[in-house]
């Protein structure tokens, strides 16, 4: 399985992703891509031109997984450029159907 990680560098969002791949990594055999989350203007240019080069050298993705608000428009726009399934580990600040699966604490109240 090929996860792609989209973090914004904070410790307590890259810890929940470490984690997440931690536990993967127990079921099967993990590649694991970690990419910086570019800004939102440019996720948003990337989303609309179906671009994301920051992913242009790495495997395809099975999963791309992100935490913090700032990755949202990333996954997003990785998803539609590399296809795998867009995850995010918290309430989004989107519509919660333009991801696959949104794994949220259950005091967002979602």
């Amino acid at each position: 399985m090929v996860v792609w990680l989209i973090h914004d560098e904070k410790p307590g969002h890259c810890n929940q992703l470490l984690g997440l791949t931690q536990a993967f990594a127990e079921l099967a055999p993990v590649e694991v891509c970690e990419i910086r989350a570019p800004s939102r203007a440019s996720s948003l240019a990337t989303l609309f031109a179906k671009s994301f080069a920051l992913g242009n050298q790495l495997s395809k993705p099975d999963l791309v997984v992100g935490a913090g608000h700032s990755t949202h428009l990333a996954i997003l726009a990785a998803r539609r450029a590399h296809g795998g399934k867009a995850v995010v580990l918290m309430k989004p600040s989107l519509p919660t159907s333009l991801f696959d699966l949104c794994i949220v604490p259950k005091h967002d109240g979602v």
